[in-house]
């Protein structure tokens, strides 16, 4: 005697069980609630998964609702998953590279002999600084400790710290030159009081050195930026 495929009809008599007939699909419900945590990033990314979950469970159980609760939530989550991706893009080129680097590409820049490349690196007086300025502060960098090598970030300051009108980071730094290391420290603005939008800009750059003394680039800066001298 043939055994009956009892497991298959269960299977079947569940799905279209009346009980679970109306109700909406667990998962599009989650879904839903994942897409709506704007401000979670893995929430987000969680939401696609669960409404292509619920997509499938509702297929598989007829009288079950939820369908459109899952498409939107398939939409939601992907479109704002796109949106923090663009946003972590956007971040890392324009704020987070540029500091952990400073400005050694504007450094480079009026080391060639590009001194407009050298201020478009500085926001404020750096940016509108004489020519004669920013050579005499290149020419010092260079007769004292040759070409530079590289620049890494040291230290990342407390943020806020340029105060309501500019607010941004203080960076210390190591600045590699041909002759050894100097240390340094930059101020990166990222917004300011009485400029509308983005910056991501350096306002001023100071090179310490006890020896030969202090450099600061532009050298209405250099108050603030002798301050509070970072420890060695």
């Amino acid at each position: 005697m043939v055994a009956e495929p009892a497991n298959d009809n269960r299977v079947m008599r569940s799905h279209r069980d009346p009980a679970l007939a109306g109700r909406t699909s667990g998962w599009a419900i989650a879904a839903i609630l994942c897409s709506l945590a704007v401000f979670c990033p893995p929430l987000t990314i969680l939401s696609p998964l669960l409404a292509t979950r619920a997509l499938f469970h509702i297929k598989a159980s007829p009288g079950r609702k939820g369908k459109g609760l899952a498409i939107l939530a398939l939409v939601l989550g992907g479109v704002i998953t796109l949106g923090w991706g663009w946003g972590a893009w956007w971040w890392n080129g324009n704020i987070r590279q540029p500091m952990i680097r400073g400005p050694v590409e504007a450094l480079r820049a009026g080391f060639s002999g590009d001194l407009a490349g050298f201020k478009s690196g500085y926001f404020g007086d750096g940016a509108i600084s004489s020519d004669e300025e920013a050579g005499r502060f290149l020419s010092e960098l260079d007769s004292r400790y040759g070409r530079l090598l590289s620049m890494s970030q040291r230290k990342l300051q407390d943020a806020n710290q340029l105060g309501y009108q500019m607010r941004g980071y203080r960076i210390t730094y190591l600045m590699e030159f041909e002759t050894g290391p100097i240390n340094a420290e930059g101020s990166f603005v990222i917004t300011s009081a009485d400029h509308p939008g983005f910056i991501g800009r350096f306002a001023w750059l100071a090179v310490f050195d006890d020896e030969q003394g202090d450099l600061v680039y532009p050298a209405s800066a250099a108050e603030e930026a002798l301050r509070e001298k970072p420890p060695d």
